[in-house]
């Protein structure tokens, strides 16, 4: 699946800035509502990859892959709780020295619980066990220091082991300190809820606001090639246009397959920013693999 999901890349640089086929538009929207059940049980896979096109050619520089499950632990009027658990993970061999690092903390950090909350709809409201997460990346973060200094005794000479657990925790204050800061460190789970609460209408349209020009494709109807597609799943597709700044031309993607109940089936943002006659390509992939309720 990860070497068909690298190749799937390499088709969308060569296909940027292609617009979806054109369908017939009519008044009639989708609402993205999460009709969640308490003890719904999901299996996604997360790629993540970063690409540089130049000249036509396309040289992927950083890949990344993992898989999760995320359980509805309770459902009531005015929302959801929810838990999300890391169980498995991978990085290109090609990662920078600290994405090794960073490899190495999440592997250890499996199996470990990120609770949250969404609201009514779905909409990703904030991390609820904070403390905890913190704390167990705290603890993470002694694992790997020891483990560092116990494989490469050099690093004694180049900066001690205290000084490094303080520039870390540092570093992890940035990141955890606060409910904001804490869940952009989540990229994976934001995206899953990442159009909950909204309504678009189906068909082909553009939307112009300010600065931003937005392009929508949105249908409705089971989901080609999937055997067990509902009628009542739904496609979404965007592209937001954001204006030239400093030489930069930045573009967002956005490709949504929803299941009946409002849980992803499949999701896929690619930003594509264009400097010259270099661009370079992020792209995260959100794949269903199993559910249980």
């Amino acid at each position: 699946m990860r070497r068909l999901f690298i190749a799937a890349v390499l088709l969308v640089a060569s296909l940027v800035g292609a617009r979806a086929q054109e369908t017939e538009s009519n008044d009639s929207t989708v609402e993205v509502i999460g009709w969640f059940c308490t003890s719904d049980t999901l299996e996604y896979s997360c790629n993540t990859i970063v690409a540089e096109i130049v000249a036509g050619d396309t040289t992927v520089t950083e890949y990344a892959w993992n898989e999760f499950r995320v359980c509805v632990t309770d459902s009531t009027k005015n929302g959801y709780t929810m838990e999300w658990v890391p169980t498995a993970v991978e990085y290109s061999d090609s990662a920078s020295a600290d994405g090794r690092l960073k490899l190495q903390a999440a592997r250890l950090a499996l199996g470990s619980k990120v609770m949250f909350s969404t609201d009514e709809c779905g909409v990703f409201k904030e991390i609820t066990n904070l403390k905890m997460v913190y704390q167990q990346s705290l603890d993470v973060q002694q694992k790997l220091v020891d483990q560092l200094y116990e494989e490469t005794p050099a690093l004694y000479a180049k900066i001690s082991k205290p000084e490094m657990l303080k520039q870390l925790k540092e570093r992890l204050h940035k990141e955890l300190g606060s409910k904001e800061s804490a869940a952009e460190q989540f990229a994976c789970l934001r995206m899953l809820f990442l159009n909950h609460g909204k309504a678009f209408q189906v068909g082909e349209y553009n939307v112009k606001s300010d600065d931003r020009d937005v392009y929508y494709v949105v249908t409705k109807g089971p989901t080609e090639g999937e055997e067990d597609a509902s009628d009542r799943e739904y496609q979404i597709f965007y592209e937001l246009r954001l204006p030239e700044q400093d030489g930069v031309k930045l573009t967002n993607y956005y490709d949504y397959t929803y299941f009946d109940d409002g849980w992803p089936r499949r999701a896929m943002m690619t930003i594509v920013e264009d400097k010259g006659d270099k661009s370079t390509l992020t792209q995260m992939k959100l794949e269903w693999e199993s559910k249980a309720w």
